[in-house]
């Protein structure tokens, strides 16, 4: 299967990698595109680019490895290359290239068209519904982490134990909250923070839930497999006990004539 073939056979993941592209993009936009930005944030925002790039990069190493021997030159010509320098975490200019992964599956959705891509996700409910909370999560621990730090900033000039004084406590008390571990070293301590939380709090749960409905969902198509397969076995035995009685029946009234 080419690269075409892989792109036009759209998924759940496809939509999950548009989104992870346009956070890769405001992300490095954030990182390298402003000065004025304070030394914490910065260090977030350039680990958070580090990790989506190692995201992309495990992408791109993914769909290389579904692509067979004699596809490869089609794969790497011109497409491939460009995605490639698009992982890169080491050179900011290379981050437009994400740009162009982004225009190729909007492109395949649109020719494939609204109908079908509805009626592909709803056929995979399960997958669907698992990439959407995980392609909402991650845009939503960053926000989040952004908006609790700017909402918490008098809980933090009063010198509240716990507060959230930088966006790097914003970002690492999102995710302990998102997970519902509630690590408790740090807090909000405004309504406004509190009200977060919870949307938080509920967002993690559902998530879990769906992540361990999806996982049942494969248990069990691996059973349905395996029953279909040992009903097609005996199938197949049934119908050559068949054709040997058949045989039998003919050869009597043979030896009868």
């Amino acid at each position: 299967m080419n690269k075409t073939d892989q792109e036009k056979n759209v998924t759940p993941y496809h939509l999950f990698m548009i989104v992870l592209n346009l956070v890769a993009i405001v992300v490095a936009i954030a990182t390298f595109g402003f000065d004025q930005i304070h030394d914490d944030t910065r260090s977030v925002l350039v680990s958070a680019d580090m990790i989506l790039s190692v995201l992309l990069l495990a992408d791109f190493g993914w769909r290389f490895y579904q692509v067979e021997r004699k596809d490869w030159r089609s794969f790497w010509l011109p497409w491939g290359i460009i995605d490639l320098l698009g992982c890169f975490p080491a050179i900011p200019l290379f981050r437009i290239f994400r740009l162009i992964r982004i225009f190729r599956l909007l492109h395949v959705l649109r020719e494939v068209g609204l109908k079908q891509i509805v009626r592909k996700l709803k056929q995979q409910i399960a997958e669907s519904t698992l990439w959407l909370m995980i392609t909402m999560t991650i845009p939503l621990v960053l926000v989040s982490g952004w908006w609790i730090f700017r909402v918490e900033n008098e809980s933090c000039n009063a010198g509240v134990s716990g507060a959230i004084c930088s966006f790097g406590d914003g970002v690492w008390w999102a995710f302990v909250t998102v997970t519902t571990v509630g690590y408790g070293d740090r807090f909000p301590a405004s309504g406004s923070g509190r009200l977060l939380a919870g949307i938080l709090m509920t967002i993690g749960v559902g998530f879990f839930g769906i992540l361990t409905s999806y996982l049942a969902t494969i248990f069990v198509r691996n059973d349905e497999d395996d029953i279909e397969a040992e009903l097609k076995a005996v199938r197949q035995e049934l119908a050559e006990i068949k054709a040997l009685l058949k045989q039998g029946d003919q050869g009597e009234v043979t030896g009868q004539n």
